[in-house]
């Protein structure tokens, strides 16, 4: 019975209209309704497991029999003592941790003091005035008179690798200041973006309020970055700077973009008060068109659970988020591989002339090819990850 005792229970804060739960069990967090903690409770309130159904079934009046509540452990229970992958390898389709949470917590409690509103808010609105300063003033946006090299580029990734991972120490130490432990640091493919992931799994323990503060912990250091660079274009003009500052206002576009696992998926999420936001949403569209075509479902969407005012934005969530997946997976990859047919081969033979002509080839169709070969290499890793797991099951049940 001690495996039952060394799960922690939590209240989740959510949007939920009845008491929902959080289940901590090692670095994993599942989430519970009231019943099931009941259950749980009784389970570690007890010397043996029938002992607590007997206790469970008569603490309930009989309204459950001993042979459905020993299901039920067995159901909920054992694939939380199984489970052995960390929550923050979920959804990716390659992940590697490669700085453990020990390592980098010397460093994030010190810089956790960046947090403390006489930094933050100074820091913030320096760095927004400044930007906004810059996007009015700045011009020739797209202009590099200095040419885009293999050094610029070689830089210019070093910079984005080196303010990424600013960025995920930004995510640690907002966790080490609200008072709890972080995960490591790692390096994921997720979808066509390779990114760089903190584990933050802690953070679900926490009122929604301090896990916004959380998903804004990396931007927020990279800010400091961004004031650097523009005081820096101010003085000396330099495209290269300015090329530097383009691309940290394009990342934040990105990752403040709700539909994709990035910041802005989780700041969404604590916004809505919905764990297992893109799930439930596809649940909720699964719902939808199985009333709309006359079929009954078992599955009943957390959406049913939800408050009236959260309800109907989660409503609006569901639609777009579906709408814009279905234009990523059906439209753009569909329309970069037709271009990449028709334009590849061109390319290559190009190069080829340049090559058994013994000239060097320019470095835009080196670039040319050499990203689009990179992209596609991408895109079929990303198809080859989401059937993995439907091929698998065939190879198990192949008369299925």
């Amino acid at each position: 019975m001690q495996k039952f005792r060394d799960i922690k229970i939590h209240k989740l804060d959510s949007a939920a209209s009845e008491e929902r739960f959080l289940l901590e069990y090692g670095d994993n967090m599942f989430e519970a309704n009231a019943i099931v903690v009941d259950l749980l409770e009784t389970l570690q309130d007890h010397g043996s497991r029938q002992d607590a159904i007997d206790a469970f079934v008569e603490k309930h009046k009989q309204k459950y029999t001993a042979e459905h509540v020993g299901e039920c452990i067995d159901m909920v229970f054992n694939p939380i003592f199984e489970k052995e992958a960390n929550n923050a390898s979920r959804g990716f389709l390659y992940s590697k941790q490669f700085i453990d949470g020990p390592e980098i917590s010397r460093l994030t409690d010190a810089l956790k003091c960046l947090f403390r509103m006489r930094y933050a808010l100074p820091v913030t609105i320096a760095a927004v005035a400044m930007d906004i300063w810059f996007l009015l003033s700045a011009t020739g946006m797209r202009r590099f008179d200095g040419g885009l090299t293999v050094t610029i580029l070689v830089g210019l990734v070093l910079f984005l690798c080196a303010s990424s991972f600013l960025h995920e120490l930004g995510h640690a130490s907002a966790c080490r200041y609200m008072g709890i432990k972080h995960g490591g640091i790692g390096f994921a493919m997720y979808l066509t973006f390779p990114i760089f992931f903190t584990d933050v799994t802690k953070a679900w323990c926490l009122p929604r309020k301090k896990r916004m503060a959380i998903n804004l912990g990396g931007i927020y250091f990279q800010l400091y970055i961004l004031i650097g660079l523009i005081a820096v274009y101010y003085f000396t003009n330099s495209d290269f700077v300015r090329y530097l500052i383009l691309a940290m206002n394009l990342g934040f576009v990105l990752v403040l973009n709700p539909f994709f696992r990035f910041d802005g998926y989780w700041i969404a999420t604590d916004l809505l008060g919905v764990p297992n936001l893109r799930q439930q949403s596809m649940s909720t569209l699964r719902y939808t068109l199985a009333r709309l075509m006359g079929r009954k479902t078992s599955e009943k969407p957390y959406l049913l659970l939800m408050r009236g005012r959260e309800k109907w934005i989660f409503v609006i969530y569901s639609v777009v988020v579906n709408l814009f997946m279905g234009y990523f997976f059906f439209y753009v990859i569909p329309l970069f591989i037709y271009r990449f047919c028709s334009t590849f081969p061109l390319e290559a033979e190009k190069l080829l002339t340049y090559l058994s002509s013994g000239v060097t080839p320019p470095f835009a169709i080196m670039h040319n090819i050499f990203g689009q070969l990179l992209f596609m290499a991408m895109i079929g890793y990303m198809l080859y990850g989401l059937s993995r797991p439907y091929i698998n099951r065939l190879r198990r049940n192949p008369n299925k």
